[in-house]
């Protein structure tokens, strides 16, 4: 799943080149609406579900700048699913398609009133098999 946006002045460090954070915050965008484009409502899995998917890896490659003003794909796919985590992969880039950063994000899938991991349902499952 694509998602597109341009690198806002708020996104760069004194360089004029895309923040470290930034980059994570966009693929974790990017995260949200690859999810709610397959169905999933991550806002009813916080008030209603029995679980929460907090994110307990993170690992990005930075590979070309991106600089203010420039516009970005984020292409999201489904890089693993386990069986109490899953793994998203969140490339940005850049205007000629090239990877600028690469970013995979892995979530547990833990459960409210215990808050150790649990197994992945399966509803979340067939979505995360559709990205």
């Amino acid at each position: 799943m694509n998602h597109t946006c341009r690198v806002q002045l708020a996104d760069t460090d004194a360089a004029g080149r895309i923040y470290f954070a930034a980059a994570l915050r966009l693929a974790h965008e990017a995260f949200e609406n690859a999810m709610a484009s397959a169905g999933l409502d991550l806002r009813a899995i916080l008030e209603r579900k029995p679980f929460v998917l907090p994110v307990v890896r993170v690992e990005a490659d930075y590979r070309a700048p991106l600089a203010l003003g420039d516009a970005i794909t984020v292409v999201s796919r489904t890089a693993a699913i386990g069986a109490r985590s899953f793994a998203m992969n969140h490339q940005l880039r850049n205007a000629h398609g090239d990877i600028a950063v690469d970013v995979t994000i892995t979530h547990a899938v833990v459960a409210k009133d215990t808050g150790k991991a649990t197994d992945l349902p399966d509803q979340l499952r067939a979505v995360l098999g559709r990205i």
